[in-house]
């Protein structure tokens, strides 16, 4: 069963990492855990204004969750993982199911955050990084989910206008204040598969600008 209805879960100690990264002034980080003997590379992140925390299961056949959280701490998604990452978590952690002991998707959460760190330990996720699990894991919510990397913006012709998905897409890279003020001007970001074609000198200029961190 993928889906446990609206229950409330509160990820007390990903909320006292949050506090203490904050301190430091980190907005990401990277962390090891395990859960009952199998590992996990987890990222926690902000996108676009919503707090994620990627899992991502190591092995021959990796696959990532993202468990999305509200400014509470508390679990927003309702708890639902879709069929074909269900199985592959249970596969993954050894659980034998059955209709009288369903594998519980609340359990393992409950077991992660149990095992997530309270402390920054330095490790930030690259900005990449971040926008790969992002589009992972959501694919539908951005415009050409296989290409990543940024190599300009162009002006749409009269008529036509800058979609969600590709200001979602914007916004993965670049501050909402950049986004909003290219969508006002109809210009779209273009991306493509190929990382020769990034355009890292605007990339770049962001980043000494402190645009970008």
């Amino acid at each position: 069963m993928p889906h446990e209805g609206v229950n409330i879960m509160r990820l007390v100690n990903l909320n006292a990492l949050y506090i203490d990264m904050q301190q430091h002034n980190a907005d990401s980080m990277v962390f090891a855990a395990q859960v009952k003997g199998h590992p996990f590379s987890c990222t926690f992140a902000k996108v676009i204004g919503t707090l994620h925390l990627f899992v991502t299961a190591l092995g021959q056949n990796p696959f990532t969750i993202d468990i999305q959280v509200d400014n509470n701490f508390n679990v927003i998604n309702g708890l639902f993982l879709a069929n074909d990452i269900y199985e592959k978590l249970r596969v993954y952690l050894e659980i034998k199911t059955g209709r009288e002991n369903p594998f519980r998707p609340a359990n393992f959460i409950q077991n992660l955050d149990a095992v997530t760190p309270t402390k920054f330990n330095g490790n930030r996720p690259t900005r990449h990084e971040v926008a790969a699990l992002s589009v992972a894991t959501s694919p539908n919510l951005y415009e050409d989910a296989d290409k990543i990397y940024f190599c300009g913006w162009r002006k749409n012709p009269a008529g036509s206008s800058v979609s969600r998905k590709n200001q979602n897409k914007s916004l993965l890279y670049f501050p909402a204040k950049e986004v909003e003020l290219r969508t006002e001007l109809n210009m779209s970001s273009c991306w493509s598969a190929n990382p020769n074609e990034e355009a890292l000198n605007a990339l770049n200029q962001l980043i000494a600008d402190n645009i970008i961190p």
